[in-house]
């Protein structure tokens, strides 16, 4: 039929179809623009803020509109009379009325107008000292939706992302002042988003994520230059050695040469390369140094602002790169951003309800199965799992229908093996219209480019892998451990050993990030290995509180956790002696000893709260040198450097793509 239309929408971001496609169709880009949505988010908070007025700025828009279509009427009837006019139009007294009374209508309207334009125009002023909110939670978005390319599973809807600004602002602590008001909700809207995306990023991403988005804040605030950004992200790569200023001396790798010519386009780095010429022992000796990032850099040290100082440091010791980074976060927009965050599933919960939909991304090493459990259990209510692959799918349907009408929790495992079925859960869930309120549905599967997107976008994603650092490592355990646990047995004894085992379960999660020079081979180590060594070590400190034993089985005790426990996953026989080595250095007659230093600097607490070792954790140093794992210090130079081209091939790869075309996968 000649009155046939089709239209199709699509949630990929930026698809791709073929010419013969793009041909037949007409292609409309609905996605939403930074200044449509700062507007939207913008009437959001003024709807919140000062209501009265975006209802007032509501009904004008409402009035202007009618205004406007009175008078399009008017002129569509009086050019319609005139065209069917015959005779004299003089003699046409009927079209003489209706012309004045179009003329009066069109005064009093264009009066009016005048009018709506000026209480507008308070309105907006009104309205204006909120846009610094709405600015910035649009910075985020277009962050988070560009960060999408990173990883196909970090899909995040602007429905979702309108709760958490609608929730940020809500939360955001009261002020009588409207710009201390204003400065409350920017910086808590923030940090509360940063969590809520942090919590489903790996983390390998979580800081490219600050990184950017400190960025997007200090280039949006003028304070800093996009250019220089891009000097930070390609360097010298273009150039050629052969065509630039011979460098000085030939302990500076031709790498760094061509960064620093590089940087030296930049205005407050003119005359980095003379600098070199004149004070080559002081830059030998800064390049020299393990941590140059916390000593003065030669000649610019006055001048340079922290991201200036990120570049100095990428250009010459590329390694401590991500630790100049975190200084520039930390004092960009505070601490905070840079602290890893323990998984907190109970928080987790409390934000969703039964309609959203929990998905855990797995990594090597990371399975939140028994976190989930565990979860299940405190809250007493039964769980049913189901791992998918194929014919499961009658076994989660079956479970499904019981789970939403007992308020059971459902948990499908490993979905990434029974992607069909999913697309069948994301259907079921929009279209539920009452579902039990205990109901919750958890998805554990690995990335994949096929996983639904609509699914992502309507759910709460989870990562549970180890953070890295010996200090984040340890807040994650002691976020584990709690008062009852430490309360398990009486004896000071049991406090000291439980400390000691998350200490060691720290150094032997981190020694994978050296390759093979931590291990051999790269072993899953993970929550469950903890777990079992801490049941183990309370049943024996209890069994030696019935015997009246002076102190622990040593020999007992190494075995358990380097054979059994850990030793359980270690199949090269190097790797089984390392274990047996930590297990004896941490385990014997002086790991009792009150006020025991493990390493300088990492002393265990002599406490009974659970709180003072937390924050004796936060009191331990940030970095840590290769030495506390027993290696040479220059262990971490290879692992440091390929963190640093992974954080600048993930920022490129979000960036706009410009030059030539290339061929794509049509759909």
């Amino acid at each position: 039929a000649p009155s046939f239309n089709l239209f199709c929408t699509t949630r990929l971001p930026n698809p791709h179809y073929s010419p013969e496609m793009s041909a037949k169709v007409t292609v409309i880009d609905f996605t939403v623009t930074e200044v449509g949505l700062e507007a939207q988010l913008l009437g959001k908070i003024i709807l919140r803020e000062k209501h009265e007025l975006e209802e007032q700025r509501l009904a004008l828009v409402e009035e202007v509109t009618s205004y406007k279509k009175k008078i399009k009427q008017l002129e569509d009837d009086l050019l319609f009379r005139l065209s069917n006019s015959t005779g004299n139009l003089l003699d046409d007294v009927e079209l003489i009325d209706v012309l004045n009374i179009t003329k009066q209508t069109a005064q009093d309207v264009n009066e009016k107008l005048a009018n709506a334009s000026e209480t507008n125009l308070k309105i907006t002023e009104a309205c204006e000292e909120y846009r610094p909110v709405a600015h910035r939670a649009t910075l985020i978005y277009f962050l988070i939706a560009e960060f999408a390319t990173c990883n196909v599973m970090y899909q995040t809807s602007l429905k979702q992302f309108n709760q958490l600004y609608e929730l940020a602002i809500d939360s955001a602590e009261r002020a009588a002042m409207p710009a201390k008001r204003i400065n409350n909700i920017i910086e808590h809207m923030t940090y509360s988003i940063y969590l809520y995306i942090q919590r489903g990023l790996f983390e390998r991403h979580k800081l490219t994520f600050a990184l950017m988005l400190t960025n997007k804040i200090l280039i949006s605030a003028k304070s800093l230059d996009k250019s220089l950004v891009g000097v930070f992200l390609k360097g010298g790569g273009s150039l050629d050695i052969n065509s630039v200023r011979k460098k000085p001396k030939d302990w500076i790798p031709d790498k760094c040469w061509l960064d620093l010519v590089a940087l030296s386009q930049v205005p407050v780095f003119h005359d980095l390369l003379d600098s070199f010429s004149r004070n080559e022992g002081l830059w030998r000796q800064w390049y020299d140094l393990e941590a140059p990032e916390q000593s003065k850099v030669p000649d610019f040290d006055e001048k340079i602002n922290k991201f200036e100082r990120m570049c100095v440091v990428k250009s010459l010791r590329e390694d401590r790169t991500m630790v100049a980074a975190q200084e520039y976060i930390a004092e960009a927009i505070g601490q905070r951003f840079t602290e890893s965050v323990p998984l907190s599933m109970e928080n987790a919960l409390n934000e969703s309800t039964p309609w959203v939909p929990f998905i855990c991304l797995l990594s090597p090493g990371a399975d939140p199965t028994k976190l989930i459990e565990e979860l299940a259990k405190r809250k007493k209510i039964k769980i049913l799992g189901v791992s998918m692959g194929q014919g499961q799918e009658i076994i989660a349907r079956k479970y499904m229908s019981t789970a939403t009408t007992e308020g059971q929790w459902v948990l499908l495992q490993n979905t990434h093996l029974g992607l069909s079925y999913l697309s069948e859960v994301e259907t079921f869930l929009v279209k539920a219209e009452e579902l039990h309120e205990d109901f919750r549905l958890w998805i554990t599967a690995e990335p994949h480019p096929l996983f639904p997107i609509g699914l992502l976008q309507m759910s709460i994603k989870i990562t549970n892998e180890a953070p890295v650092g010996m200090r984040a490592g340890l807040r994650n355990s002691y976020a584990w451990v709690n008062q009852d646990m430490l309360d398990a047995v009486g004896r000071y004894e049991w406090r000291q050993m439980l400390f000691v085992m998350c200490y060691m379960h720290s150094i032997v999660q981190e020694r994978r990030k050296f390759g093979p020079i931590g291990w051999n081979i790269r072993y899953e180590f993970n929550q469950s290995d903890l777990s079992a060594c801490v049941q183990f070590l309370q049943n024996h400190l209890m069994e030696m509180d019935a015997k009246k034993l002076a102190s622990p089985t040593w020999p007992t005790v190494t075995y358990m956790i380097s054979s059994i426990q850990y030793g359980g996953r270690i199949t090269d026989p190097f790797d089984e002696l390392l274990m047996d080595t930590y297990a004896y250095k941490y385990f014997n007659e002086g790991a009792l000893a009150k006020g025991l230093t493990m390493y300088p600097g990492y002393t265990v607490p002599d406490a009974s709260e659970i709180g003072e070792f937390r924050a004796a954790i936060e009191r331990l140093p940030a970095q840590e040198s290769p030495e506390i794992f027993g290696l040479h210090p220059n262990a971490d130079l290879t692992f440091r450097t390929l963190a640093v081209h992974d954080l600048v091939a993930t920022v490129i790869s979000t960036m706009p793509k410009s030059g030539g075309g290339g061929g794509g996968i049509s759909p």
